[in-house]
């Protein structure tokens, strides 16, 4: 009597072989993210967003303080050059 033949599995080359199984994968339960890990990931990336938008505007307000604040020491160094040139003119 001959050996039986495997026939889910067939050798290939010298060191691999190649099995075929018609099973299904089992299913264990972690095949997607639920529905509240969504939400969560939802929340957490939005407070993340908030938190860039609110430093932008920080940085925008800032700016505009800082260019008043050129402004308003250039006039006063425009008011001392003029009140120095005007002493020193007598």
């Amino acid at each position: 009597m001959a050996p039986e033949r495997d026939v889910r599995s067939e050798y290939v080359g010298a060191t691999m072989s190649f099995t075929r199984k018609n099973t299904p994968r089992p299913c264990h339960g972690h095949d997607g993210f639920t529905l509240v890990e969504v939400m969560i990931a939802i929340v957490v990336m939005s407070v993340g967003l908030l938190a860039v938008v609110a430093s932008i505007a920080t940085a925008i307000a800032n700016t505009q303080a800082a260019q008043e604040d050129l402004v308003a020491r250039h006039k006063a160094l425009e008011a001392l050059e003029s009140i120095y040139t005007a002493r020193n003119s007598q």
